[in-house]
Protein backbone atom coordinates (compact mmCIF):
# COMPACT_ATOMS: atom_id res chain seq x y z
CA UNK A 1 0.00 0.00 0.00
CA UNK A 2 1.33 3.48 -0.87
CA UNK A 3 0.24 6.82 0.53
CA UNK A 4 2.01 9.74 -1.13
CA UNK A 5 5.29 7.79 -1.62
CA UNK A 6 5.08 6.20 1.83
CA UNK A 7 4.92 2.42 1.60
CA UNK A 8 3.47 -0.01 4.14
CA UNK A 9 5.34 -3.30 4.26
CA UNK A 10 3.49 -6.35 3.02
CA UNK A 11 2.87 -8.88 5.84
CA UNK A 12 5.37 -11.76 5.73
CA UNK A 13 5.26 -15.29 7.17
CA UNK A 14 6.16 -14.00 10.65
CA UNK A 15 3.21 -11.61 10.69
CA UNK A 16 0.85 -14.31 9.47
CA UNK A 17 2.14 -16.74 12.10
CA UNK A 18 1.45 -14.21 14.86
CA UNK A 19 -2.04 -13.64 13.52
CA UNK A 20 -2.69 -17.38 13.38
CA UNK A 21 -1.48 -17.77 16.96
CA UNK A 22 -3.79 -14.98 18.15
CA UNK A 23 -6.74 -16.51 16.30
CA UNK A 24 -6.04 -19.85 17.99
CA UNK A 25 -6.28 -18.21 21.43
CA UNK A 26 -9.49 -16.32 20.67
CA UNK A 27 -11.89 -19.16 21.46
CA UNK A 28 -10.42 -19.59 24.95
CA UNK A 29 -10.94 -15.95 25.98
CA UNK A 30 -13.37 -15.50 28.93
CA UNK A 31 -15.87 -13.42 26.94
CA UNK A 32 -19.35 -14.92 26.95
CA UNK A 33 -21.08 -13.83 23.71
CA UNK A 34 -24.33 -13.14 25.57
CA UNK A 35 -22.57 -10.33 27.48
CA UNK A 36 -21.85 -8.56 24.19
CA UNK A 37 -25.10 -9.02 22.25
CA UNK A 38 -26.05 -6.34 19.73
CA UNK A 39 -29.59 -5.04 20.19
CA UNK A 40 -31.57 -3.65 17.29
CA UNK A 41 -31.49 0.12 17.79
CA UNK A 42 -31.56 2.79 15.10
CA UNK A 43 -27.78 2.61 14.66
CA UNK A 44 -26.91 -0.91 15.86
CA UNK A 45 -29.29 -2.27 13.23
CA UNK A 46 -26.49 -1.37 10.80
CA UNK A 47 -24.50 -4.16 12.45
CA UNK A 48 -27.34 -6.68 12.45
CA UNK A 49 -27.93 -6.14 8.75
CA UNK A 50 -24.36 -7.28 8.14
CA UNK A 51 -24.73 -10.35 10.33
CA UNK A 52 -22.88 -8.88 13.33
CA UNK A 53 -24.67 -10.29 16.39
CA UNK A 54 -22.06 -9.56 19.05
CA UNK A 55 -19.74 -6.62 19.62
CA UNK A 56 -16.88 -9.14 19.90
CA UNK A 57 -17.08 -9.51 16.12
CA UNK A 58 -15.95 -5.89 15.71
CA UNK A 59 -12.50 -6.69 17.12
CA UNK A 60 -9.57 -8.71 15.85
CA UNK A 61 -8.17 -11.57 17.92
CA UNK A 62 -5.20 -9.47 18.98
CA UNK A 63 -7.46 -6.63 20.06
CA UNK A 64 -9.51 -9.05 22.19
CA UNK A 65 -6.33 -10.45 23.74
CA UNK A 66 -5.40 -6.90 24.69
CA UNK A 67 -8.82 -6.30 26.27
CA UNK A 68 -8.58 -9.55 28.21
CA UNK A 69 -5.19 -8.47 29.59
CA UNK A 70 -6.62 -5.07 30.53
CA UNK A 71 -9.35 -6.70 32.60
CA UNK A 72 -6.79 -8.76 34.50
CA UNK A 73 -4.30 -5.96 35.15
CA UNK A 74 -6.41 -2.94 36.06
CA UNK A 75 -5.44 -1.86 39.61
CA UNK A 76 -7.97 -2.09 42.43
CA UNK A 77 -7.55 1.49 43.73
CA UNK A 78 -10.90 3.02 42.68
CA UNK A 79 -9.88 6.37 41.18
CA UNK A 80 -6.90 4.88 39.33
CA UNK A 81 -9.00 2.00 38.03
CA UNK A 82 -11.71 4.40 36.91
CA UNK A 83 -9.31 6.64 34.97
CA UNK A 84 -7.47 3.75 33.34
CA UNK A 85 -10.71 1.96 32.42
CA UNK A 86 -12.00 5.16 30.81
CA UNK A 87 -8.68 5.48 28.96
CA UNK A 88 -9.07 1.97 27.55
CA UNK A 89 -12.70 2.69 26.68
CA UNK A 90 -11.57 5.76 24.71
CA UNK A 91 -8.93 3.64 22.99
CA UNK A 92 -11.63 1.23 21.75
CA UNK A 93 -12.78 3.85 19.27
CA UNK A 94 -9.35 3.74 17.65
CA UNK A 95 -8.83 -0.01 18.02
CA UNK A 96 -11.70 -1.84 16.35
CA UNK A 97 -11.96 -3.37 12.90
CA UNK A 98 -14.22 -0.47 11.87
CA UNK A 99 -11.18 1.83 11.80
CA UNK A 100 -9.44 2.83 8.62
CA UNK A 101 -6.67 5.13 7.41
CA UNK A 102 -7.36 8.81 7.95
CA UNK A 103 -4.08 10.25 6.79
CA UNK A 104 -3.68 11.17 3.13
CA UNK A 105 -1.04 13.83 3.61
CA UNK A 106 2.62 13.06 4.13
CA UNK A 107 2.64 14.33 7.71
CA UNK A 108 -0.36 12.14 8.67
CA UNK A 109 0.14 9.02 6.59
CA UNK A 110 -0.55 6.70 9.53
CA UNK A 111 -3.42 8.54 11.24
CA UNK A 112 -6.44 6.45 12.24
CA UNK A 113 -10.01 7.25 11.25
CA UNK A 114 -11.86 6.24 14.39
CA UNK A 115 -14.92 4.02 14.67
CA UNK A 116 -17.55 6.76 15.07
CA UNK A 117 -16.19 9.42 12.76
CA UNK A 118 -19.59 9.26 10.99
CA UNK A 119 -21.72 9.09 14.20
CA UNK A 120 -22.76 5.61 13.12
CA UNK A 121 -21.35 2.24 12.10
CA UNK A 122 -19.42 2.59 8.85
CA UNK A 123 -17.43 -0.31 7.40
CA UNK A 124 -14.14 0.76 5.82
CA UNK A 125 -12.97 -0.80 2.56
CA UNK A 126 -9.72 -1.74 4.31
CA UNK A 127 -9.77 -2.24 8.08
CA UNK A 128 -6.85 -0.91 10.09
CA UNK A 129 -5.50 -2.84 13.09
CA UNK A 130 -3.36 -0.62 15.30
CA UNK A 131 -1.24 -1.43 18.34
CA UNK A 132 -2.65 0.34 21.44
CA UNK A 133 0.48 -0.58 23.42
CA UNK A 134 2.90 1.04 20.98
CA UNK A 135 5.17 3.08 23.31
CA UNK A 136 4.89 6.39 21.48
CA UNK A 137 2.27 9.10 21.11
CA UNK A 138 1.01 7.74 17.82
CA UNK A 139 -2.56 7.77 16.53
CA UNK A 140 -4.87 5.72 18.75
CA UNK A 141 -2.24 4.51 21.25
CA UNK A 142 -2.77 4.46 25.00
CA UNK A 143 0.31 6.61 25.34
CA UNK A 144 -1.11 9.42 23.20
CA UNK A 145 -4.63 9.18 24.59
CA UNK A 146 -3.34 9.29 28.16
CA UNK A 147 -1.50 12.55 27.62
CA UNK A 148 -4.17 14.10 25.37
CA UNK A 149 -7.30 13.00 27.25
CA UNK A 150 -6.41 12.17 30.87
CA UNK A 151 -3.40 14.33 31.74
CA UNK A 152 -4.55 17.30 29.69
CA UNK A 153 -8.01 17.19 31.30
CA UNK A 154 -6.50 17.01 34.79
CA UNK A 155 -4.30 20.02 34.09
CA UNK A 156 -7.23 21.99 32.72
CA UNK A 157 -9.33 21.11 35.79
CA UNK A 158 -6.62 22.46 38.09
CA UNK A 159 -6.28 25.70 36.10
CA UNK A 160 -9.11 26.19 33.58
CA UNK A 161 -8.45 28.17 30.40
CA UNK A 162 -10.98 29.87 28.15
CA UNK A 163 -10.59 31.38 24.71
CA UNK A 164 -10.31 35.17 24.63
CA UNK A 165 -12.89 36.21 21.99
CA UNK A 166 -11.20 39.59 21.49
CA UNK A 167 -7.69 38.26 20.83
CA UNK A 168 -6.22 37.99 17.33
CA UNK A 169 -4.70 35.52 16.80
CA UNK A 170 -6.74 33.34 19.14
CA UNK A 171 -5.34 32.69 22.59
CA UNK A 172 -6.48 31.03 25.79
CA UNK A 173 -6.36 32.76 29.15
CA UNK A 174 -6.74 31.44 32.73
CA UNK A 175 -9.85 32.12 34.78
CA UNK A 176 -8.71 33.68 38.04
CA UNK A 177 -9.64 31.63 41.10
CA UNK A 178 -11.42 28.94 39.10
CA UNK A 179 -10.88 25.18 39.23
CA UNK A 180 -12.95 22.27 38.01
CA UNK A 181 -13.09 20.10 41.11
CA UNK A 182 -14.98 19.80 44.34
CA UNK A 183 -16.36 17.61 47.07
CA UNK A 184 -18.96 15.00 46.18
CA UNK A 185 -21.92 14.93 48.58
CA UNK A 186 -24.82 12.53 48.86
CA UNK A 187 -27.84 14.82 48.44
CA UNK A 188 -28.91 18.11 46.96
CA UNK A 189 -29.57 19.42 50.48
CA UNK A 190 -25.90 18.89 51.37
CA UNK A 191 -24.85 21.33 48.66
CA UNK A 192 -25.71 24.17 51.02
CA UNK A 193 -22.99 23.08 53.45
CA UNK A 194 -20.16 24.78 51.55
CA UNK A 195 -18.80 25.82 48.18
CA UNK A 196 -17.52 23.65 45.34
CA UNK A 197 -19.76 20.72 46.19
CA UNK A 198 -21.55 18.48 43.73
CA UNK A 199 -23.99 15.59 43.55
CA UNK A 200 -23.56 12.95 40.87
CA UNK A 201 -26.58 10.81 39.98
CA UNK A 202 -27.46 8.29 37.31
CA UNK A 203 -31.12 8.24 36.51
CA UNK A 204 -33.93 9.69 34.47
CA UNK A 205 -34.14 13.45 34.02
CA UNK A 206 -37.92 13.24 34.51
CA UNK A 207 -37.25 12.82 38.25
CA UNK A 208 -34.50 15.14 39.49
CA UNK A 209 -33.20 14.70 43.06
CA UNK A 210 -33.83 18.30 44.08
CA UNK A 211 -36.48 20.13 46.06
CA UNK A 212 -39.07 22.29 44.33
CA UNK A 213 -37.80 25.80 43.63
CA UNK A 214 -34.26 25.06 44.85
CA UNK A 215 -32.16 25.32 41.66
CA UNK A 216 -30.70 28.51 40.18
CA UNK A 217 -30.06 27.17 36.69
CA UNK A 218 -30.36 23.98 34.66
CA UNK A 219 -27.60 23.97 32.04
CA UNK A 220 -27.83 20.98 29.73
CA UNK A 221 -27.27 19.68 26.21
CA UNK A 222 -30.38 17.80 25.08
CA UNK A 223 -30.43 15.34 22.18
CA UNK A 224 -30.74 16.92 18.74
CA UNK A 225 -34.03 15.24 17.90
CA UNK A 226 -33.05 12.26 15.71
CA UNK A 227 -29.51 13.28 14.72
CA UNK A 228 -27.46 10.97 16.98
CA UNK A 229 -28.71 7.83 18.72
CA UNK A 230 -26.55 8.34 21.80
CA UNK A 231 -27.73 5.44 23.93
CA UNK A 232 -27.62 2.96 21.08
CA UNK A 233 -24.09 3.91 20.00
CA UNK A 234 -22.89 3.96 23.61
CA UNK A 235 -23.47 0.20 23.86
CA UNK A 236 -20.22 -0.27 21.91
CA UNK A 237 -18.37 1.09 24.98
CA UNK A 238 -20.86 0.05 27.66
CA UNK A 239 -20.39 -3.69 27.18
CA UNK A 240 -16.69 -3.27 28.02
CA UNK A 241 -17.08 -0.72 30.83
CA UNK A 242 -19.52 -3.11 32.48
CA UNK A 243 -16.71 -5.67 32.52
CA UNK A 244 -14.00 -3.27 33.74
CA UNK A 245 -16.17 -1.30 36.23
CA UNK A 246 -19.07 -3.59 37.16
CA UNK A 247 -20.15 -1.58 40.22
CA UNK A 248 -19.64 1.93 38.85
CA UNK A 249 -23.08 2.32 37.24
CA UNK A 250 -26.30 0.58 36.31
CA UNK A 251 -25.05 -0.75 32.98
CA UNK A 252 -28.33 -2.46 32.16
CA UNK A 253 -30.50 0.63 31.88
CA UNK A 254 -33.47 0.65 29.52
CA UNK A 255 -32.65 2.56 26.32
CA UNK A 256 -36.37 3.00 25.65
CA UNK A 257 -36.27 5.97 28.03
CA UNK A 258 -33.87 7.93 25.81
CA UNK A 259 -35.29 11.22 24.53
CA UNK A 260 -34.29 10.69 20.90
CA UNK A 261 -36.71 10.43 18.02
CA UNK A 262 -36.43 7.24 16.01
CA UNK A 263 -34.93 7.53 12.53
CA UNK A 264 -37.17 4.63 11.48
CA UNK A 265 -40.36 6.28 12.78
CA UNK A 266 -39.85 10.07 12.86
CA UNK A 267 -43.57 10.77 13.34
CA UNK A 268 -43.88 8.83 16.60
CA UNK A 269 -43.84 12.03 18.73
CA UNK A 270 -41.43 10.47 21.21
CA UNK A 271 -39.02 13.40 21.35
CA UNK A 272 -41.72 15.96 22.18
CA UNK A 273 -43.27 13.70 24.85
CA UNK A 274 -40.00 12.84 26.56
CA UNK A 275 -38.57 16.36 26.43
CA UNK A 276 -41.84 17.86 27.73
CA UNK A 277 -41.63 15.57 30.77
CA UNK A 278 -37.99 16.53 31.32
CA UNK A 279 -38.66 20.26 30.91
CA UNK A 280 -41.60 20.08 33.33
CA UNK A 281 -39.26 18.58 35.92
CA UNK A 282 -36.72 21.32 35.20
CA UNK A 283 -39.40 23.93 35.81
CA UNK A 284 -40.37 22.26 39.09
CA UNK A 285 -36.87 22.45 40.56
CA UNK A 286 -36.03 25.94 39.23
CA UNK A 287 -36.41 28.98 41.46
CA UNK A 288 -39.43 31.07 40.62
CA UNK A 289 -37.44 34.28 41.14
CA UNK A 290 -34.80 34.05 38.46
CA UNK A 291 -34.37 30.35 37.68
CA UNK A 292 -33.06 29.68 34.17
CA UNK A 293 -33.04 26.78 31.73
CA UNK A 294 -30.10 27.04 29.31
CA UNK A 295 -29.12 24.72 26.48
CA UNK A 296 -27.93 24.66 22.88
CA UNK A 297 -29.85 23.46 19.85
CA UNK A 298 -29.69 23.38 16.08
CA UNK A 299 -31.35 21.32 13.38
CA UNK A 300 -32.13 21.76 9.69
CA UNK A 301 -35.54 20.07 9.96
CA UNK A 302 -38.49 22.32 10.95
CA UNK A 303 -40.17 19.25 12.51
CA UNK A 304 -37.29 19.07 15.03
CA UNK A 305 -37.85 22.71 16.01
CA UNK A 306 -41.61 22.00 16.20
CA UNK A 307 -41.02 19.10 18.62
CA UNK A 308 -38.73 21.25 20.77
CA UNK A 309 -41.22 24.14 20.76
CA UNK A 310 -44.09 21.83 21.75
CA UNK A 311 -42.08 20.38 24.63
CA UNK A 312 -41.10 23.79 25.99
CA UNK A 313 -44.60 25.21 25.49
CA UNK A 314 -46.25 22.33 27.36
CA UNK A 315 -43.69 22.64 30.17
CA UNK A 316 -44.40 26.36 30.57
CA UNK A 317 -41.22 28.12 29.43
CA UNK A 318 -40.61 31.34 27.55
CA UNK A 319 -37.47 32.38 25.70
CA UNK A 320 -35.57 35.27 27.27
CA UNK A 321 -32.65 35.39 24.86
CA UNK A 322 -30.77 33.46 22.20
CA UNK A 323 -27.13 33.62 21.18
CA UNK A 324 -25.93 32.16 17.89
CA UNK A 325 -22.41 30.73 18.05
CA UNK A 326 -20.14 28.63 15.85
CA UNK A 327 -20.84 24.91 16.11
CA UNK A 328 -18.78 21.93 14.97
CA UNK A 329 -16.11 22.68 12.38
CA UNK A 330 -16.89 21.57 8.84
CA UNK A 331 -13.67 19.56 8.75
CA UNK A 332 -15.48 16.88 10.82
CA UNK A 333 -15.94 13.94 8.49
CA UNK A 334 -19.58 13.22 9.40
CA UNK A 335 -20.71 16.71 8.35
CA UNK A 336 -18.17 17.55 5.64
CA UNK A 337 -19.88 18.25 2.29
CA UNK A 338 -23.22 17.38 3.90
CA UNK A 339 -24.95 20.81 3.91
CA UNK A 340 -24.53 20.78 7.68
CA UNK A 341 -25.38 23.65 10.00
CA UNK A 342 -22.36 25.60 11.18
CA UNK A 343 -24.04 27.44 14.07
CA UNK A 344 -25.73 26.56 17.37
CA UNK A 345 -28.35 28.58 19.21
CA UNK A 346 -27.74 29.01 22.93
CA UNK A 347 -31.25 29.32 24.35
CA UNK A 348 -31.92 31.05 27.69
CA UNK A 349 -35.41 30.28 29.02
CA UNK A 350 -37.42 30.98 32.13
CA UNK A 351 -40.70 29.67 33.57
CA UNK A 352 -43.73 31.59 32.33
CA UNK A 353 -44.50 34.50 34.67
CA UNK A 354 -45.96 38.01 34.26
CA UNK A 355 -42.49 39.58 34.37
CA UNK A 356 -40.79 37.01 32.10
CA UNK A 357 -42.76 37.30 28.89
CA UNK A 358 -40.53 38.99 26.30
CA UNK A 359 -42.11 40.29 23.11
CA UNK A 360 -40.60 38.43 20.18
CA UNK A 361 -41.49 39.50 16.66
CA UNK A 362 -42.36 36.69 14.29
CA UNK A 363 -39.68 36.66 11.56
CA UNK A 364 -41.10 37.45 8.12
CA UNK A 365 -39.13 34.53 6.71
CA UNK A 366 -36.54 32.00 7.78
CA UNK A 367 -33.39 32.62 5.81
CA UNK A 368 -31.55 29.71 4.23
CA UNK A 369 -27.95 30.47 5.29
CA UNK A 370 -26.40 28.80 8.36
CA UNK A 371 -26.12 31.57 10.98
CA UNK A 372 -29.22 33.40 9.72
CA UNK A 373 -31.21 30.15 9.62
CA UNK A 374 -30.37 29.34 13.23
CA UNK A 375 -31.09 32.92 14.33
CA UNK A 376 -34.48 32.98 12.63
CA UNK A 377 -35.47 29.55 13.97
CA UNK A 378 -34.56 30.58 17.51
CA UNK A 379 -36.52 33.83 17.08
CA UNK A 380 -39.57 31.95 15.78
CA UNK A 381 -39.27 29.61 18.77
CA UNK A 382 -39.36 32.65 21.08
CA UNK A 383 -42.39 34.10 19.31
CA UNK A 384 -44.34 30.84 19.51
CA UNK A 385 -43.57 30.37 23.22
CA UNK A 386 -44.97 33.85 23.90
CA UNK A 387 -48.31 33.14 22.20
CA UNK A 388 -51.30 32.16 24.37
CA UNK A 389 -53.34 28.97 24.02
CA UNK A 390 -51.53 27.19 21.19
CA UNK A 391 -52.14 23.52 20.51
CA UNK A 392 -49.38 21.12 19.39
CA UNK A 393 -51.07 20.94 15.99
CA UNK A 394 -50.95 24.73 15.59
CA UNK A 395 -47.25 24.77 16.54
CA UNK A 396 -46.55 22.03 14.00
CA UNK A 397 -48.49 23.95 11.33
CA UNK A 398 -46.32 27.05 11.81
CA UNK A 399 -43.10 25.09 11.53
CA UNK A 400 -44.53 22.87 8.80
CA UNK A 401 -45.20 25.92 6.61
CA UNK A 402 -41.42 26.36 6.36
CA UNK A 403 -41.04 22.94 4.73
CA UNK A 404 -43.35 24.01 1.92
CA UNK A 405 -41.03 26.84 0.84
Amino acid sequence: MCIRDRFHRTPDWRDRARQTAADARRAALPFAPEWFCVEGGDKSVQLLRRGVRTYLDLFSSRQLLFLDAVGRHLPEEPIVRLNLALLVSTALEFNSMLCGYKGVMRRRAGAVRHTFSHHGYAFPYTALETNPLYPRRASGTLQKLFYNRIQRARRWAAAPLERDPEATPARFVPIAGERDSGQEVGSAAALAGGSQRFVLRQGSAVALPAATGSVDAVVTDPPYYDSIQYGDLAAFFRVWLRRFLPDAADWGYDGAGAAVSSERDPADGRYARMMAAIFRECRRVLRTDGGRLIFTFHHWQPRAWAALTTALYEAGFVLLNRYVVHAEHLISVHISNAHALTHDAILVLAPVAPDTTPKWERPATVRAAGAEFTTDCATLLGWLLSQPSLTPAEIEDVWGSLEDR
